[in-house]
Parts: C-alpha cells; sequence; structure tokens
C-alpha cells in the first residue's frame, strides 16, 4: 500500500530512521524492538510536528495498533501517519474526533469533551462563555451549545460543524503533509548524555583515579567516562548518527557485536586500534594466561 504512495527511495528512509527509532537504549542488551510503544510514539509525533493538544495522541497509538500487540510496527505507523498527512480535511478531523472517543461510541460524551478541552487549543470552543463564573460552567455550556440535537451526546456532525465555525481550529485540519517530508527519528537523537569530564574523578570500568598521566575519555555508546585501557576501540555506529568511528569502551563493545550480528550495524574493519591498545590487550592475555 505504501509503495503507492511513497516513492521507493523515501520508503527507504523512513525504514531506516524507524530503526533508529526502535533502539532500546534502556535495555542492559541494548536491541532493536519489533516497533515502538507510547513514549517513542509521541517523541516520534512532535519530532514530526504534531501537535499534542490537537489530538489524544495515546488514543491514536491505539487506533493505529491494528494487532492490539502494544507496539507500532513500521507498516502500522507509516499507513497511519499516510492516513493523517495525505487524507482530506474531513478525514483528519475525523480521526482527530475518533481519538478523543476513548470508549470507541462514536459520540462524545460530556467527560470526553471535559478531556479534550484541558488543551489550550480546544479552550477555543469554550471563549464564547467565558463570562461564566467557574470553568465547569464554561465548559458545559459550550458542550450544550454544540450538542445540536439535545440528546445528551456530540456526533461527528455537531463536532465538526463547531470546528469549522471556528477559524482558528479548522485551519488546524487544511494543510496536507506529504509522507516523503517528514522524517521520524534522527540517529543523534539515541546518542546518549555525555558525563561531563570534570565530573568524573575515576574510571567507571576499572575505578582507576584520573591523573594528568591517566587521561579521561568519553565511550560514545554510554557516556560514561573511562580511561584509554577501558576504551582500546574504535567502532562505527550509524544507528548513534556517527559517520566515523567512534571510542567505546569494552563493555559495550559486546553490544556493538550484537548490533553487527542482527545486521544493525556494518562491522568496522579493521578494528581501529591504537599501540597504548595493542599493550593494553598483550597485557590482558599475559594475565590471563599466568
Amino acid at each position: 500500500w505504501y509503495q503507492r504512495r511513497v516513492h521507493g527511495e523515501h520508503i527507504e528512509k523512513l525504514q531506516q530512521e524507524f530503526q533508529c527509532l526502535c533502539l532500546n537504549r534502556e535495555s542492559s542488551t541494548t536491541e532493536t524492538l519489533a516497533g515502538i510503544t507510547v513514549p517513542k510514539f509521541l517523541q516520534c509525533m512532535q519530532k514530526i510536528g504534531i501537535n499534542p493538544e490537537l489530538m489524544n495522541l495515546e488514543k491514536l497509538f491505539l487506533v493505529w495498533d491494528t494487532d492490539n500487540n502494544g507496539v507500532l510496527d513500521f507498516k502500522e505507523l507509516t499507513f497511519g501517519l499516510s492516513e493523517l498527512f495525505e487524507a482530506s480535511a474531513e478525514d483528519r478531523l475525523k480521526m482527530c474526533f475518533r481519538s478523543y472517543d476513548t470508549d470507541d461510541s462514536g459520540r462524545l460524551d460530556v467527560n470526553e469533551f471535559k478531556i479534550m478541552l484541558k488543551s489550550s487549543l480546544w479552550r477555543h470552543l469554550s471563549f464564547s462563555f467565558q463570562h461564566l463564573e467557574t470553568e465547569e460552567q464554561q465548559i458545559e455550556s459550550a458542550y450544550h451549545s454544540i450538542d445540536l440535537n439535545k440528546d445528551g451526546w456530540l456526533d461527528f456532525t455537531e463536532f465538526s460543524i463547531a470546528v469549522k465555525a471556528n477559524r482558528k481550529l479548522s485551519s488546524c485540519f487544511e494543510s496536507a503533509i506529504k509522507l516523503e517530508g517528514i522524517t521520524l527519528w534522527h540517529p543523534k537523537d539515541n546518542r546518549p548524555v555525555m558525563i561531563p569530564l570534570k565530573m568524573a574523578k575515576h574510571c567507571k570500568l576499572c575505578g582507576n583515579i584520573f591523573t594528568p598521566l591517566l587521561h579521561k575519555y568519553h565511550c560514545k555508546f554510554c557516556g560514561h567516562v573511562v580511561c584509554k585501557d577501558c576504551s582500546p576501540n574504535q567502532r562505527l555506529m550509524p544507528l548513534l548518527g556517527y559517520t566515523i568511528p567512534k571510542r567505546v569502551c569494552e563493555a559495550c563493545e559486546p553490544m556493538i557485536d550484537r548490533m553487527v550480528q542482527d545486521g544493525l550495524t556494518p562491522p568496522t574493519s579493521p578494528k581501529h586500534t591504537t599501540l597504548s591498545n595493542i599493550k593494553h590487550t598483550f597485557i590482558r592475555n599475559l594475565s590471563n594466561h599466568s
């Protein structure tokens, strides 16, 4: 389906970005998951530029999760985004309505309407009632004014009429965005927070205290500060946005090796090794045989 809407090179670009998005840095093994969960979905939508006040994004996640397994795979995400961006303004409005219809009843009750009006954007629907004393009165009065047939519910037609009558709200659904023009995620977003060198008093791995002769280095994979003997190699890490090999600590190398085995990152050939690294390896091998 998406091949009919998106050119092949753009599909490949989105797949690569999705792979970066799925990198699980919380795992001790650092793996790429089969899909994204709600927190990563919210970050992704913010990255794309979706206003979190326009839709109930957590409900939208459930709508797009068609197999109900708790994660969005590449097909589910890009299909949902394609529907969101390339559909008509009316269809985008329907998607918004459905995102606030938390019980999937096809209509909004007053409690769902209150949740919607927690957003400063949707508060435009109650501006005509700001003369009332309490926020509760303003919301309920706005609700009953939109309920044209006075049945106690807001159906999509009533919701649509209210939105289209408000220029500020209706303009949010008019502009279409092409899927080719978006960026799901940038590899640099996967980079760890680097521990400030000034704060590090000893190597994270061996525990040796840093001195003018024992220099400090950052592991570019985990962000910790280590000594040169505990970070003997440099590795390619495209999922972190590095285009050339970067120094990594020995604790992180097995994780990178696993990513190479899984085809998630290319091997560094040959491994970048310095003279001090050769010395470190020789001493370590010597101690292992003693």
